[in-house]
């Protein structure tokens, strides 16, 4: 199963079971792999950072746990997964609803700790990590958020949901999983994630992942205060970074484990009209969580060492103070092709540690204040052309490296109209360059190639849009998200071809703005005391 170059655009509408089932009859080739994913690493623990094995009767017992915190706390995610399952049914795909529900509650490694009396590792499973600026950091005071889901690269999904009850929002995801980041309410909630440090075994326990956790918030919440008193009353599975901003500039991050939890806004760790967070806690509270023997120097501005969290963590500080009032959407695009220093041969120790990684599956930025709605960004896999971080499960299959513009409207139907015209934009810039390399391009027929590929899937994607139109059957959402799709490669082919003929900004001296002058260092990617492996009880 080939992850797609360009995650595909799915509309969902309806009840709770509608938009399952429209999930699962969209996708249903997919699934198959994402629940074959997830019992592996269930039952195998298929790498490093879940070495140990587990029985098949003790995932059904969590996932059975699992289920009964569904029905507690969020029952419609049941009502999902259930049109899920009938859709997969009805399209011959053998899945039952015990493996949707793995997808969603993962590898829990409490379980793991319990049988085998060790963790493997100190990280909620996560290479992430969000940000928010707004007011003197960026231009005319905007909004902007930014988030990067780091790993393996997998099939993937935006999901536009408007559904029956709650809000309509927008998500990026695995297929197979509700919910996962970026996310974004229509309201204008942005909800960002990545992981935390748990080096105790009361850190991990049978509570609510970050698949159920987001979608419900984005959904349910008026804003960032009230996705924070949710959070709070509910109990957690694993160490968290939950990044929550909302229109009227409410930030926060929720540092959580199974055992603790502890906001952090802005302001209170030196920072200024922006927030950040990856995979290390930063709070003086979390302390005790991933460093219980007081042995860790903490870094201002960085936090608690861990998971290659501080250096990525004071490259967003140095670059949101020293280009401050600067930081606008092509900025905060260039933060994600930004490479930092790699070293002489590849495979030698050196990398910075930076958010532009091979690992970056997907990047999203998220303009609230535009539009009614806002309007959102994403790229599949990384943004920078770089070999970063090097890890054997990262390489994105023909990556554009390019994001994709949703503007967010009322309807399926305004969205896809809004892409087809960004469409047509994005072609007669592409083919505007063309035409000005003309034949002395070395690579000019192999970029004829290209504009014919956007071309391609602009008039397949009008087609599509079209039968969307002129149904009155089930099939009308169908046709409407094969539209997108098809719309969103045209816009990222035309990108790919523009940045062939142009190298974008990589660097802040492209933009236009001083050199970055860095300045900072930390002697190691896990700093002293996060050596040992055991876990402390």
């Amino acid at each position: 199963m080939i992850p797609q170059n360009v995650m595909p655009v799915v509309f969902l509408e309806g009840t709770d079971y509608e938009m399952g089932y429209q999930y699962g009859e969209q996708l249903a080739e997919y699934f198959p792999f994402a629940c074959s994913d997830a019992w592996v690493r269930a039952l195998k623990r298929g790498d490093s950072r879940h070495p140990t094995a587990s029985s098949r009767e003790n995932v059904l017992r969590d996932v059975k746990i699992y289920r009964a915190l569904l029905e507690e706390h969020m029952p419609e995610q049941l009502e999902q997964i259930r049109g899920i399952c009938d859709a997969l049914a009805d399209a011959g795909v053998a899945l039952q609803e015990t493996d949707i529900l793995l997808v969603q509650s993962g590898v829990n490694r409490r379980l793991a700790a319990e049988e085998h009396s060790r963790l493997g590792s100190t990280s909620g499973g996560k290479d992430c990590c969000a940000w928010s600026a707004w007011g003197e950091t960026t231009k005319n005071g905007q909004l902007i958020c930014g988030d990067s889901c780091d790993g393996d690269f997998k099939p993937q999904v935006c999901m536009i949901a408007f559904p029956e009850e709650g809000c309509p929002y927008v998500t990026t995801a695995y297929i197979g999983e509700l919910s996962d980041h970026f996310s974004y309410s229509f309201k204008g909630l942005f909800f960002g994630d990545s992981g935390g440090n748990g080096r105790r075994l009361a850190d991990w326990g049978y509570g609510l992942r970050w698949p159920s956790v987001i979608q419900h918030c984005v959904r349910f919440a008026d804003g960032a205060e009230d996705a924070e008193r949710m959070i709070a009353s509910w109990p957690h599975a694993l160490p968290e970074n939950y990044h929550l901003v909302d229109k009227s500039r409410s930030a926060r991050v929720i540092e959580i484990t199974a055992d603790l939890q502890t906001v952090r806004k802005p302001g209170e760790y030196g920072e200024g009209d922006f927030l950040y967070s990856t995979n290390n806690f930063m709070a003086n509270e979390m302390r005790c969580a991933c460093d219980p023997q007081e042995s860790s120097k903490y870094v201002l501005h960085g936090g608690w060492p861990g998971n290659a969290g501080v250096p990525r963590n004071l490259e967003m500080f140095h670059l949101f103070e020293a280009y401050k009032g600067s930081v606008d959407l092509e900025f905060a695009k260039m933060m994600w092709r930004f490479p930092g220093d790699s070293p002489s041969v590849l495979g030698e120790g050196g990398w910075s540690n930076m958010i532009c990684r091979l690992s970056n599956t997907r990047v999203g930025l998220v303009l609230p204040d535009e539009g009614e709605f806002g309007e959102v960004h994403i790229c599949t896999g990384p943004v920078g052309r770089v070999i970063h971080q090097f890890r054997r499960s990262t390489f994105p299959v023909q990556a554009t490296h390019q994001f994709v513009r949703i503007p967010l409207q009322s309807s399926a139907e305004q969205i896809v109209d809004a892409m087809y015209n960004l469409g047509c934009d994005s072609i007669a810039a592409s083919y505007h360059a063309l035409s000005r390399s003309n034949l002395d391009h070395p690579n000019y027929f192999g970029l004829q190639e290209i504009q014919r590929e956007a071309h391609t899937c602009l008039y397949e994607g009008r087609e599509a849009y079209y039968k969307g139109l002129l149904s009155s059957s089930t099939r009308r959402l169908s046709w409407l998200s094969e539209a997108a799709s098809q719309l969103a490669l045209a816009q990222a082919h035309a990108g790919e071809l523009r940045e062939m003929i142009e190298m974008p900004p990589t660097i802040p001296d492209m933009l236009g703005l001083p050199a970055w002058q860095g300045g900072y260092s930390i002697e190691a990617e896990y700093g002293p005391g996060f050596e040992s492996k055991t876990m402390d009880a």
